[in-house]
């Protein structure tokens, strides 16, 4: 439904490529607390501070910890045992020609139920607007939502890369499953929550960008 009220407004590209993703039905040994590995930089997002050259990047981990029966831990344990989602990294970077660019991809767990390959998720977008313009008034060029595939000797190596660190193992194969064209800034926040299966990695990026923008975990209820 989101979607489909953009598409009306802006330039829209879909691609249906149906993949299946095995789930533990079995409920989770152990909890998951989650981490930030390293910060994005202070307001880069916020007033679209970054320099022509320079780059930043952030990385959000859930890892295991001892049992605790509240929905919040809960949450955090399903997403690594039962959807395999291991951590969220988050690079940003200015070319030379002034184009700033953002990638953001969801990285799995190893090959824990025997499949051949690994499926992540991933945002790419990129804006011409110059430093100091608010994220709330820049327009982006395009935003791609894609699903990264990897077979097992690519995952071995991209597992062991980061984002922040500049170039990193290509997918052995790529599906763009969605591409929007001169839409806002803002609409990733609200593409991200809905396309990465990580509500408290998610959630973790959008606190760390201290923006008036949030999503809700479930209730301890």
């Amino acid at each position: 439904m989101y979607i489909d009220e953009l598409s009306k407004q802006h330039k829209t590209f879909i691609r249906v490529n149906p993949y299946i993703i095995n789930v533990n039905d079995k409920p989770p040994v152990f909890v998951i607390k989650e981490q930030l590995i390293i910060p994005l930089k202070h307001k880069c997002i916020e007033n679209l501070t970054l320099y022509n050259g320079e780059t930043t990047g952030s990385h959000y981990v859930l890892h295991k910890d001892e049992p605790c029966p509240t929905t919040y831990l809960k949450q955090k344990s399903n997403e690594e045992y039962g959807k395999g989602i291991r951590s969220l990294e988050v690079s940003a970077g200015r070319n030379n020609d002034g184009n700033l660019h953002m990638m953001i991809e969801e990285i799995n767990i190893d090959f824990e139920y025997g499949t051949k390959y690994i499926a992540t998720k991933c945002i790419h977008l990129d804006t011409d607007d110059k430093i100091g313009t608010p994220y709330t008034k820049s327009i982006l060029n395009h935003i791609d939502l894609a699903i990264n595939v990897y077979n097992e000797e690519a995952y071995q190596i991209r597992k062991n890369q980061k984002l922040k660190n500049g170039k990193v193992e290509d997918a052995t194969f790529r599906t763009h499953l969605i591409r929007l064209e001169k839409v806002p800034f803002t609409i990733l926040f609200d593409l991200a929550s809905l396309f990465f299966g990580s509500i408290v990695l998610v959630k973790n990026w959008l606190d760390d960008l201290k923006l008036p923008v949030s999503i809700e975990l479930p209730d301890d209820n």
